[in-house]
């Protein structure tokens, strides 16, 4: 429990701010999947992230509704403690509404409920139980600092400022990505010769190839080493890029055969690798370009290859069958240079979004506990 209250703040219980209601789960031969009348949207978690598959029930089927400004809050398993908001209809079992018994900012409460002084306990209950949840009796002893509602207000619009900066950066990147991806379907299957690929024909300066004339394995399993180790000797860092790889190193020169694209077990995963040298675990590798690709270029020819989710060596055994067109190595460059032009506003616009993300739990951690005051 906190000792004390800033100036000019109530120190309050979570029982005391608010209680919940929990959702009805109707049966699934209820459900519709289009709107109808005399039907009612049941949401659940994934709604809030995507709205490609609505199910809809029969308004008699569920009496407990939510509207857009309502806060929900995950009550089970891996999404227990996720504070949604912005829709309306009835909601499943696996939500609980919150019901503000004092006058608050519900903007405020939305970010107290994301904060570390919220989150940190619940999960404590939480993980408590097999399968994660919680119930009144658990969360009415958390302890909310609350200040007056012009501050309130205040820290709510401070905080609801960052969030606007972020979106901003999420629908850029989004945006990009989209440019990218119609960018690599015209430029990865045909280039500046697309018309004669409509019509059946090869485009001048390209030609078809196998798998294994583009690219060349390597499966390079090197021991692990500290950072220090490799600085002091001179050896050539391979960086982490990810779980299914280990740090290693290798000495000698470096060469510009570079790795392009690496396929982890399991899990189709590419990554550009911008060392000369690569470190894998059991079932990953290095597919390095022969004289007929520039690297990048393959880099981007392989995030376009479309497999089934394999494991690693059907992953292979499916690309040896395949042949790609490719243009020749001018036209590679060119194309390269536009992708990665595309790509270097996504990685900016991601960046951003990275910082504005740091600052806004900064400010979460620094406004909803008082320690920076917002009016004085």
């Amino acid at each position: 429990m906190l000792d004390e209250a800033p100036s000019g703040w109530e120190l309050a219980t979570f029982g005391e701010c608010f209680d919940f209601k929990g959702g009805n789960q109707p049966p699934k031969k209820t459900f519709v999947y289009e709107p109808t009348n005399g039907y009612v949207r049941l949401l659940q978690i994934r709604d809030f992230e995507s709205d490609d598959k609505p199910a809809y029930i029969p308004e008699k089927a569920s009496k407990v509704r939510c509207k857009t400004d309502d806060i929900l809050i995950a009550r089970y398993g891996a999404s227990l403690g996720r504070i949604l908001t912005g829709m309306e209809g009835a909601y499943n079992v696996a939500l609980v509404k919150l019901i503000l018994q004092k006058e608050l900012n519900r903007r405020f409460v939305y970010y107290w409920l994301n904060s570390k002084a919220f989150q940190t306990p619940l999960f404590q209950v939480g993980s408590r139980s097999a399968q994660a949840g919680f119930n009144k009796v658990d969360l009415a002893p958390f302890p909310i600092l609350l200040p007056p509602l012009t501050e309130q207000e205040r820290i709510a619009e401070i905080l609801s400022s960052v969030d606007d900066s972020i979106h901003a950066a999420e629908a850029a990147i989004e945006q990009a990505e989209r440019v990218k991806r119609g960018l690599m379907e015209d430029l990865l299957t045909g280039g500046l010769g697309s018309e004669a690929i409509a019509r059946g024909e090869v485009p001048d300066g390209w030609s078809t190839h196998e798998f294994g004339n583009i690219f060349k394995a390597q499966n390079d399993k090197s021991k692990q080493i500290q950072k220090s180790s490799y600085e002091k000797t001179g050896a050539y860092p391979i960086i982490d890029q990810g779980a299914d790889f280990i740090a290693g190193y290798s000495d000698g020169e470096p060469n510009t055969n570079f790795p392009v694209v690496i396929f982890g077990d399991h899990t189709r995963c590419v990554k550009w690798v911008d060392f000369p040298f690569f470190a894998g675990a059991d079932g990953t590798q290095a597919l390095y370009t022969s004289n007929h690709a520039v690297p990048k270029f393959g880099y981007y020819l392989m995030q376009h290859v479309e497999l089934p989710n394999l494991g690693y060596s059907r992953h292979m055994r499916e690309l040896k069958r395949k042949t790609f067109l490719v243009p020749n190595i001018e036209e590679q460059a060119k194309i390269v240079e536009i992708l990665d032009s595309i790509q270097a506003q996504i990685d900016v616009n991601r960046t951003t979004m990275n910082q504005l993300q740091r600052l806004k739990r900064g400010l979460m951690d620094d406004l909803l506990t008082g320690r920076v005051r917002t009016v004085t």
